[in-house]
């Protein structure tokens, strides 16, 4: 094998993974009768307890729950940036999503810090209580279905 070939190939099939969440959020938020609060609660639910789960787990178990939560929470993201067109006109839209994409950058940039400087497996219990926390949110501020544009 060449070097940096398998380094190339779990770049591609994290880009796989990743790929495959934005499908599934799309292809749920697309189903009228679902709307749009029982896809972005169920992701944030999903990627909260598997963060949540990943202190019981053992190691192979663990790395599949942290990437069905990495792929539920790249789906809540790929499912609201789909719906905020129905919430917001376009000026508050085009900088509400600029600045949610600034700070996904930012927590991007901050998460792994945080893994380092936690001890133990507090860090994924409070990502995991953080999407709980947006899950419960999405529950209550979300409307149930989405508005309809004649184009």
């Amino acid at each position: 094998m060449a070097p940096g070939a398998a380094r190339r190939g779990a770049a591609r099939c994290g880009a796989l993974r990743t790929a495959a969440g934005k499908v599934l959020a799309y292809v749920l938020t697309s189903i009228p009768w679902l709307g749009t609060r029982v896809p972005v609660t169920a992701f944030y639910l999903v990627s909260g307890l598997g963060c949540c789960l990943i202190a019981f787990a053992p190691p192979a178990a663990g790395m599949a729950l942290a990437m069905a939560a990495k792929m539920n929470l790249t789906a809540a993201f790929a499912a609201l940036y789909h719906y905020s067109h129905d919430f917001f006109p376009t000026p508050q839209r085009n900088v509400g999503l600029g600045l949610c994409s600034q700070a996904a950058r930012v927590g991007g940039l901050v998460a792994p810090q945080v893994i380092v400087l936690v001890p133990g497996l507090r860090a994924m219990h409070a990502y995991g209580g953080t999407a709980l926390v947006a899950a419960f949110f999405m529950g209550c501020v979300l409307p149930g279905h989405t508005a309809t544009h004649d184009s």
